[in-house]
């Protein structure tokens, strides 16, 4: 089955209110891609631990996304990475792919000013 990503718990959480749902957005995109360089400049520069944190962070926002089965792998692949195994990169790159042409396509987000 093919996760995809949506936007229904933010849109519970902002329960209909709109200018709160756009400054979250601001943050969430602007924090997802912060968090998307982090993680490839220490996949980059081969430092796991740190790179496990960061995706310690980021597997919240793909919870957030309505992507449990990411999120799942995200929590494996952070254990991983604490131990120095990097084999799972390229899974975790696909999904990290797919959040941010979501958030790149989503017209809800589109529509919220950076």
């Amino acid at each position: 089955m093919v996760e995809i990503p949506n936007l229904s718990y933010m849109n519970e959480i902002a329960n209909e209110d709109q200018d709160f749902f756009n400054r979250f957005m601001i943050y969430f995109k602007e924090e997802f891609r912060w968090e998307v360089g982090m993680y490839l400049r220490h996949i980059e520069k081969e430092e796991p631990r740190a790179a496990a944190e960061i995706v310690g962070q980021s597997k919240y926002k793909l919870s957030m996304l309505g992507l449990k089965s990411s999120y799942d792998f995200a929590e494996y692949y952070e254990k991983c990475l604490q131990v120095g195994d990097y084999s799972r990169h390229v899974e975790y790159r696909k999904i990290l792919e797919k959040v941010i042409l979501f958030l790149k396509t989503c017209d809800i987000c589109n529509e919220v000013k950076n």
